[in-house]
């Protein structure tokens, strides 16, 4: 018996000890150990969990549904399939408290339209319904846009009784804006609800009540679903990152729309999202909105009119020119129908323009109702666009605003006023088109005036207004027209859908890991990165400046020649990520190792923030080896002279250029860090967490 209570007593250690040994090694490594700098690699993307969705009941009551409201109506138009599952509203969540049952739509109809069709000032022919009448195969509607999850049919509750002590859950509010109640609920100041409103002019469905814009007035209170952790962005954060957690689902309870709007622009420039220190929390780029609209076009089957309110890059020179081809081959390839003008892309030379504007077969991508190549007469450029799509008419203008018109100093231009434009084209439009958008590439303030000064536009698109989209519609007061703000560098696109009998449904989407990388577009980034190899930096129009402190410190020379005199700091930077920061682009996929504006935060001697080399600073891996990766001298500045100091005997000057090279932990937090490390690159970077990986100190005891 007693040996036998021995033998189990020893069988128990064992299995104790070896549980322990097992969680040791489970935890002995974790991603902190690995983390030795944002440079080290560059993290593949993660593919987003993927949840079936489940099919809803059908046979309920209709009813119709706002712009926010996610339940509702579920008619479907002749021939349609099933509605489609698995997608949400502009705010899905469900209601905490409040009464559950969904607000009915009032419908307002307008009298039919009529008239003739009058002389286009050189319009585009009407186009055919290619996309209308194709029908693509039946898909599993349950898998397609990520295989987001089903949630809850969900409902809306009174305003008053949502939580409103979450500010983090808020959209950024356009500058000096505020709510008209005093909480931050993204509305302007003096914003109101108005009542429902045709938006086809046809008798179709009224919208119902939205914010307004504009002055202020009496109206519906505003319907809003209550926050969840789900579905909105700035969530806790987990190891493994979950983008539909984090960002929400799209497209919930969204019956298959008789013409689905896609809506984008102010990419300025962002091909992509940086990918230095992984994708999966950054929002943005031309292969996941290529991803994103092959899905509703091929998976949904919807009927997609894209349109892109312009803005396509910033700055100017050849690296600008390059993006403009880049960014237009791979909106061909989604099949945009009309982009503005925006006042970065009028700045490129005409030649380069008309290499991608001009007419082939009587088509071109690009619309402006008030800027002409040379002249108008010419009609190198359409002023106006009609699109046949799901059984109707659209028409589409372009304008370049006042304020974005001063900008600009291209003599090959002819630019008239926008009210001049459109008091031209509106009566053109206005008798042969169901629905009419205007991209106003101009600020909030005067898109706002445009659609008040035109009512007869349904939808104005405009290219100011905050860095993300609202997460509610609005539409412009006194008028019907809804106004859409699309955000900034491409991080969004916004999509409405129009029905017979239901009011307009408002999506802004998240241009976010769970949508996977276009090979397509892909290949476009390749050809891109291999036309920048094949210029240089030299063909780009790179020139190398002074450095403002040159005169002090001198010349770069490298972090070798640190490693005598401070062997500690330099053991530390051997083995942090900046001392692999160059092997971050070469392993890039395409590499990134001739893109002045990656490889300025991989290199020592270089502006960070404004891509451009200083004087002795890293030129290529041939001429300058000893420069590249992130190196002593990219936050201590030059070091020549404070090297030859130390190898001298003037104790005051040592002195001096020990101070000059001195970067205190306040400047490094506030100052250095950032310029790489801001919120575009590295999403995740907090200095608490990041320093002590390269913690290094020198001269304390002096």
């Amino acid at each position: 018996m007693r040996g036998r209570l021995i033998g189990q007593t020893v069988a128990v250690m064992a299995v104790g000890l070896l549980a322990a040994a097992i969680d040791g090694c489970s935890r002995r490594v974790t991603p902190e150990d690995f983390a030795e700098g944002e440079g080290a690699t560059a993290p593949a993307e993660m593919s987003p969990q993927q949840e079936r969705s489940s099919a809803q009941p059908t046979g309920a009551p209709e009813k119709a549904v706002t712009a926010t409201d996610p339940g509702g109506n579920r008619n479907h138009q002749p021939g349609d399939k099933e509605p489609l599952e698995g997608v949400t509203e502009s705010t899905p969540s469900a209601i905490q408290g409040g009464d559950s049952s969904p607000e009915p739509t009032t419908r307002v109809s307008r009298a039919q339209r009529t008239g003739g069709v009058a002389e286009r000032p050189q319009g585009r022919p009407v186009q055919g319904e290619e996309q209308a009448g194709a029908v693509a195969p039946q898909v599993d509607q349950s898998q397609g846009l990520g295989d987001q999850a089903v949630e809850a049919t969900p409902t809306v509750a009174p305003a008053d009784a949502i939580p409103i002590d979450q500010p983090e859950e808020r959209p950024q509010l356009a500058e000096g804006a505020a709510a008209a109640d005093g909480t931050d609920d993204g509305r302007p100041a003096g914003a109101s609800t108005a009542e429902p409103f045709n938006p086809l002019r046809a008798g179709r469905a009224g919208m119902g009540p939205l914010r307004s814009e504009g002055a202020g007035g009496e109206g519906h209170p505003a319907f809003r679903p209550a926050s969840t952790e789900a579905s909105h962005e700035g969530g806790r954060q987990s190891k493994k990152y979950d983008p539909i957690a984090e960002n929400g689902p799209i497209f919930v309870g969204w019956p298959k729309p008789q013409l689905a709007l896609v809506l984008t622009g102010c990419q300025n420039g962002y091909l992509e999202p940086c990918g230095c220190a992984g994708l999966d929390r950054m929002k943005g780029g031309l292969g996941r909105r290529h991803t994103f609209m092959s899905e509703l076009r091929n998976k949904r089957s919807w009927p997609v009119v894209a349109l892109d309110v312009g803005g396509l890059i910033k700055g100017f020179g050849r690296q600008a020119e390059m993006k403009f081809h880049t960014t237009v081959s791979a909106m061909q390839l989604m099949q945009y129908e009309t982009i503005a003008l925006g006042a970065n892309d009028l700045r490129l030379p005409a030649a380069e323009l008309l290499a991608v504007a001009a007419p082939v077969d009587g088509k071109t991508l690009f619309v402006s109702g008030n800027v002409a190549l040379f002249k108008f007469e010419y009609g190198m450029t359409a002023r106006y666009e009609v699109i046949r799509a799901g059984g109707r008419k659209v028409g589409v203008t372009a304008v370049l605003g006042k304020s974005f018109q001063q900008k600009i100093n291209n003599p090959e231009l002819e630019i008239i006023a926008p009210e001049e434009a459109l008091a031209e084209l509106v009566p053109v439009l206005k008798p042969q088109c169901d629905l009419l958008v205007l991209l106003a590439h101009a600020s909030r303030d005067e898109s706002i005036a445009l659609g008040k000064a035109f009512p007869e536009f349904d939808v104005v698109v405009t290219a100011g207004g905050p860095a993300e989209p609202p997460l509610d519609l609005a539409h412009i007061d006194g008028t019907s027209a809804l106004l859409v703000e699309v955000g900034q560098k491409g991080m969004y696109a916004v999509v409405l859908g129009f029905y017979q009998d239901e009011a307009v449904r408002y999506q802004r989407v998240p241009l976010d890991s769970r949508f996977p990388y276009s090979p397509d577009v892909k290949l476009l980034m390749v050809n891109y990165q291999d036309q920048l190899r094949q210029v240089g930096f030299e063909g780009l129009g790179v020139r190398p400046v002074p450095h403002s402190r040159r005169e002090e410190l001198g010349a770069y020379v490298g972090s070798q020649k640190c490693q005598s005199c401070h062997e500690v700091s330099y053991r530390v930077w051997r083995k942090s990520g900046h001392a692999r920061a160059w092997r971050t682009l070469v392993h890039l996929d395409p590499p990134r190792t001739h893109d002045p504006e990656c490889v300025s935060c991989h290199v020592v001697g270089w502006n960070p923030e404004y891509y451009y080399p200083y004087e002795t600073g890293f030129w290529s891996e041939e001429k300058t080896p000893e420069l590249v990766d992130v190196g002593c001298e990219s936050c201590h500045g030059p070091g020549e002279a404070h090297v030859k100091a130390e190898m001298g005997s003037d104790l005051a000057l040592q002195r001096k250029l020990q101070q000059a090279v001195t970067l205190t932990l306040e400047d490094a937090k506030k100052q250095q860090c950032i310029t790489c490390h801001d919120g575009e690159n590295s999403p995740d970077f907090k200095f608490e967490t990041y320093w002590p990986k390269i913690e290094h100190r020198e001269w304390e005891d002096e």
